[in-house]
């Protein structure tokens, strides 16, 4: 399992909070509904959970908190095993990447490199460059491309 974007952050702001932190304001920071943050927590506590880091807690009353333990063990420098963590790219951060690519490379770019680039399936990349090639059209732009010529 590995956190996106959205959970990282959200995971940093209740790190380096040094009081409990109301879910409310955990809204208003990040923008997102009080049920996506509940879905996040649980994702970011399994997440923790597999680095053999205590889950976030909450107090009741006062908001969520990380216990002292994980947190200094999340700090990259003083924490060895933290290195592995990994970064999941967001739809839209793989989106711009892949564009970018496209527009970008002088030689052709093939399923295996957007999948080694991004992280992401064979599967989730056709979508993503389905969805791109119908952008491009709306543009006046066309994208070519080859199956079975994916030699990396």
């Amino acid at each position: 399992m590995v956190l996106d974007k959205r959970r990282a952050h959200l995971l940093s702001i209740i790190q380096h909070s040094t009081d409990p932190i109301p879910t409310k304001d955990l809204v208003t920071r990040t923008n997102l509904s009080q049920r996506t943050i509940y879905y996040d927590l649980d994702q970011i506590n399994s997440w923790l959970r597999t680095q053999g880091l205590e889950p976030i807690e909450s107090q009741h009353g006062k908001g969520l908190f990380l216990p002292p333990a994980s947190k200094s063990k999340l700090m990259v420098s003083k924490d060895q095993s933290f290195e592995d963590w990994q970064y999941q790219l967001s739809r839209q951060e793989r989106e711009v990447l892949i564009k970018a690519k496209i527009l970008l490379e002088e030689q052709d770019a093939s399923m295996q490199r957007f999948m080694d680039l991004t992280s992401m399936s064979r599967g989730t990349i056709a979508k993503e460059i389905k969805e791109i090639k119908q952008e491009f059209s709306k543009a006046g732009l066309r994208l070519y491309y080859k199956k079975g010529s994916d030699t990396g």
